[in-house]
């Protein structure tokens, strides 16, 4: 139960968080390194084996923010009123799963075709910029845990 708890408190999402936005932004220099470097297929493996890490990590954090609502209610054993702050994570981690789900869909896509172009321009094109986008809502889920009002504040 104490878990459980912890796994709700808008505190611990806060860390977290930042905790996901430095590793997801590590991942994208390295990411950009790799795309300015000799193109080869150990490069190419080290660009999707970094990008399906992005996409873990955006589907479970995504998860975690969605399900706040949820182990809100079983914490405290009935149905209690949404926060902003929930209603926020509700939204930002189902956008953040939607992205991460999309970058493994890309990803399988380009594993079907065998061609190193497409599997890097696929890398270059689609998925990097939706990195750049959960970077964007990362952010904005920092600010609104760093928040305390909100969380106190009832959406309706």
């Amino acid at each position: 139960m104490l878990f459980t708890k912890l796994l709700a408190n808008r505190l611990f999402l806060l860390f977290i968080s930042l905790i996901v936005t430095g590793i997801i932004g590590t991942l994208m220099v390295h990411e950009l390194e790799l795309m300015f470097s000799e193109l080869s297929h150990e490069t190419l493996a080290q660009l999707k084996e970094d990008e399906e890490g992005i996409a873990i990590i955006l589907v479970g954090f995504g998860v975690l923010l969605e399900g706040r609502h949820i182990l809100q209610n079983w914490i405290t054993g009935h149905e209690i009123e949404a926060t902003e702050t929930t209603h926020l994570c509700e939204y930002y981690g189902f956008i953040l799963l939607a992205l991460g789900l999309f970058i493994e869909i890309f990803d399988q896509i380009t594993n079907l075709i065998h061609s190193p172009l497409v599997v890097f321009w696929t890398e270059v094109l689609v998925n990097y910029p939706i990195n750049l986008y959960a970077m964007f809502l990362l952010f904005k889920i920092i600010v609104a845990l760093a928040n305390p009002k909100a969380d106190a504040k009832l959406a309706h």
